[in-house]
């Protein structure tokens, strides 16, 4: 992968916040992994998101192909993009007890990572 794509999953996730916002669905990490959605992909027009049904959609692909990743993965994007509170690379360096250079490098793989379970709202196989 590119680090153009990189950037397009970065992108992507950091829509995340903005979507729970608008849909009023901030969740913890457990909350998260718990988490059942119900369809197995989802579509999303290559429109802009204007419906809150829309918006909603497109959460929870991005937590679905969340919920692929294995568990340093999880953890990585959800203190990056997913909380509430945004942490800084040195806060989740803290949190997961690696140094901030390791957690840096960690974010761009686990990105391309991400990108590979999520594509235009629907799951990649």
């Amino acid at each position: 992968m590119t680090s153009q794509q990189v950037m397009i999953a970065k992108e992507i996730l950091k829509n995340y916040r903005q979507l729970a916002r608008l849909t009023g669905k901030f969740l913890s990490m457990i909350e998260l992994e718990k988490l059942t959605i119900c369809n197995a992909s989802i579509a999303i027009p290559d429109t802009a998101l204007q419906t809150l049904e829309q918006f909603e959609s497109e959460r929870q692909a991005i937590i679905q192909a969340w919920q692929l990743l294995c568990a340093k993965e999880r953890t990585t994007l959800f203190y990056a993009y997913l909380c509430k509170e945004p942490m800084t690379m040195q806060q989740i360096a803290a949190t997961m007890k690696y140094s901030k250079k390791s957690v840096e490098k960690w974010k761009n793989q686990v990105s391309k990572n991400f990108l590979k379970r999520y594509k235009n709202g629907v799951m990649v196989e």
